[in-house]
């Protein structure tokens, strides 16, 4: 399963060789976004609703990102992410935007495209309306998922304190836990 840059030239080939070689998913849409490259890659099974987008600039990948409209808060998290220079080198941290397209980087992505998303989303469920997300993703080879909350719910200062005193009817909560690894579960 391990890869190596030899057999590739860049991220954009390793991406679109292993895309075809899946047949599970196809090239929608290539566009030129400033200087970077955008892809996204659609599943050939017209039940799996989940958009992979892959940003390049540069040979670096900026990222690679899955939005499907059951994981509202894992798509709006993954708005703000992208890729650093030493990402996945020992001993270093960040770095310039955009990873590098060597080994150890090629081993890391060709992993998680084999093992698919690892975590969880739980939604949460205010009268029906979905007021947040707690979105916990396992990266890589960590075992410990890093929790982060994603608000949809927008309300003033104001807002909060009246409904302190108003005597309205309670408030009906629901919460709804979807698998990352059902949104992608690798090629």
């Amino acid at each position: 399963m391990t890869q190596s840059k030899i057999q590739y030239k860049s991220w954009k080939e390793f991406f679109n060789k292993n895309f075809e070689e899946s047949k599970k998913y196809y090239l929608a849409n290539e566009k030129k976004v400033g200087s970077s490259i955008v892809e996204e890659y659609v599943a050939v099974d017209k039940n799996d609703e989940t958009i992979i987008s892959i940003c390049y600039y540069e040979n670096k990948l900026l990222y690679w990102k899955f939005e499907n409209p059951k994981t509202e808060g894992f798509t709006k998290q993954q708005e703000v992410e992208y890729f650093y220079r030493f990402d996945f080198t020992e001993g270093k941290s960040y770095g310039n935007p955009g990873l590098e397209f060597i080994d150890n980087n090629v081993n890391v992505i060709q992993k998680q495209f084999h093992t698919g998303l690892q975590g969880k989303e739980i939604q949460y469920y205010k009268n029906g309306e979905h007021i947040k997300s707690l979105i916990s993703v396992k990266y890589y080879d960590n075992k410990e998922a890093y929790p982060e909350i994603v608000y949809f719910q927008k309300r003033s200062f104001w807002q909060k304190i009246s409904k302190l005193f108003s005597k309205s009817k309670p408030d009906e909560f629901q919460t709804k836990e979807i698998d990352l690894n059902k949104i992608f579960g690798g090629i």
